[in-house]
């Protein structure tokens, strides 16, 4: 019988071990381990970035919900990580069970970034996912988290990203060329104007073999970008394949700092027309400088000025002060505001108007944006330029850039601008006085119609300049020309008709009252 008892007492041992093997086999649960490979987070960079955010941006955040939107951020690497904010405080789960709980008293000011640092520390500890990131991952998972959570134009940058935006927006230290590897030579396919590229004897097309005495064959394109790369003011040496018996050229370029054309210009018929494509780091100068030497050039240049502003996004604030300051001679052409005790500003016009006899027109349309609505509001509104098109986008509020000890960067919406006759731009935009959207005259018809309903016009710019915050009312206002994103032929030949009737042009710039 004892056989038989030892028999039935295996099984039964048997089974369950089966049971135990497969319970741990069946659960999904992971088991936290500490990692010998723990990503060492830079407090700096959450410091940084959540005190910018607290400090700065244009309303008041409450702490616990920062802390909240930036710890639930790790979701987006590892979904089993999750926090819940309640009355009490904010609490930490992996896979459904509490790990971590902070208590945030009532009217407390809790240390976000430090319960942040705190939080990303345990689910290192918890998570393989979030063991496996690298820690740029980690801080665009936080900061792109909390940034929606403010408004459109908050952002956050990685470091390449903010590497470009830099080079966008001041410029970048090169020598101003493109290229690609061919049958293994480096082939310049576009040299931009008005860099050291187009001022030495490169040429697109040229076969190169040799860079900085280094041979091309087997470089790959990174490798040859960076020997391209370089401190200003520093050469790079080409050495350019001609055809036989004929030696190599060596050609010796100067890197400087290469900022991208915004403004393009041309003229006929007594009238110039510029294309403001952007406002970056050398736009008033490069207005300023083609409109001097067209005017001296120029002495039939009568007719007047068109600023094409349609399209252009905006970009730098002061460069959008510095081109209204070149057609104004006093007054105010923006005032700025937010929460922040630098983000109170007040740009007023300088006395020296070198066109002051020329008439302008300005072209708007549903993408001109930022710069170029504070550009166009302080025309219109100082009665220097008539406006032509239609609405434009409304984005009336001003970024500050922090950048972080990752060098990342965050973009903070920190002010709004509000225009020379008091009304804020933001979600409203500027009005044109001659709205072309949906127009079904011809340019002389419609010119006309707008000079004979000019007191229906000029009311309904008292009304526009009157809005209030209310964002019902700012986007019924716009519905009297709603914003178009197309640019269209029949602006400019309506510009270019109100330019060459003088008559007509006085007239219509008269009908708003300043």
């Amino acid at each position: 019988m004892k056989p038989l008892v030892t028999f039935k007492y295996f099984l039964f041992t048997l089974q369950i071990t089966c049971i135990l093997i497969l319970s741990l086999g069946c659960s999904n649960k992971k088991i936290p381990t500490v990692s010998q490979s723990i990503q060492t987070i830079n407090k700096d960079v959450l410091k940084v970035g959540l005190t910018s955010i607290t400090e700065k941006y244009i309303k008041k955040i409450e702490l616990n919900l920062l802390t909240f939107w930036a710890i639930n951020g790790l979701a987006s690497i590892d979904p089993d990580i999750i926090a819940e904010l309640d009355k009490n405080g904010l609490t930490l789960y992996f896979n459904g069970e509490k790990i971590k709980s902070w208590q945030i008293e009532p009217n407390a000011r809790p240390n976000s970034f430090e319960m942040v640092t705190d939080a990303v520390n345990i689910a290192l500890e918890y998570s393989e996912e979030i063991r496996a990131a690298d820690t740029e991952e980690i801080y665009e998972a936080i900061f792109t988290n909390v940034l929606p959570h403010l408004d459109k134009f908050s952002r956050y940058a990685g470091a390449k990203e903010a590497a470009k935006l830099r080079s966008k927006r001041e410029g970048s230290v090169g020598i101003g060329i493109e290229f690609k590897i061919d049958k293994n030579f480096m082939v310049i396919t576009r040299i931009e104007p008005n860099s050291p590229a187009q001022e030495s004897n490169l040429q697109i097309g040229n076969k190169i073999s040799h860079i900085n005495g280094i041979l091309i064959e087997g470089l790959t394109y990174n490798e040859i970008a960076n020997q391209l790369s370089g401190p200003i003011m520093t050469d790079v040496t080409f050495e350019i394949l001609r055809d036989l018996p004929v030696e190599p050229l060596i050609v010796q370029v100067t890197r400087s700092r290469i900022t991208p054309i915004s403004v393009m210009e041309k003229h006929q018929d007594g009238i110039l027309y510029f294309k403001i494509l952007n406002f970056n780091h050398n736009t008033a100068n490069s207005l300023s400088v083609k409109m001097s030497s067209a005017i001296n050039s120029l002495p039939s240049l009568k007719k007047g000025i068109i600023i094409d502003l349609r399209g252009n996004p905006g970009g730098l604030l002061k460069q959008s002060v510095k081109v209204a300051d070149i057609f104004l001679n006093s007054g105010e052409i923006v005032s700025t505001s937010g929460r922040h005790p630098e983000s109170f500003n007040k740009y007023s016009a300088t006395a020296g108007d070198f066109i002051s006899d020329l008439p302008v027109i300005v072209l708007i349309n549903g993408q001109s944006a930022s710069a170029a609505e504070i550009l166009a509001a302080a025309l219109q509104d100082h009665n220097r330029a008539v406006i032509v098109g239609s609405s434009s986008f409304g984005k009336g509020t001003v970024q500050t850039v922090v950048r972080l000890p990752n060098e990342g960067e965050l973009i903070l919406t920190w002010s709004e601008f509000i225009s020379p006759s008091g009304y804020q731009i933001d979600g409203q935009g500027v009005l044109p006085l001659i709205c072309t959207n949906g127009a079904d005259l011809d340019k002389i018809s419609l010119i006309k119609s707008i000079i004979r309903g000019k007191d229906k016009i000029n009311n309904a710019f008292k009304f526009w300049r009157a809005a209030n915050e209310n964002e019902t009312e700012k986007m019924d206002l716009k519905t009297v020309c709603p914003p178009n994103k197309n640019s269209s032929n029949y602006d400019i030949e309506v510009a270019e008709q109100l330019l060459k009737t003088p008559k007509h042009y006085k007239n219509t710039l008269s009908i708003i009252s300043p």
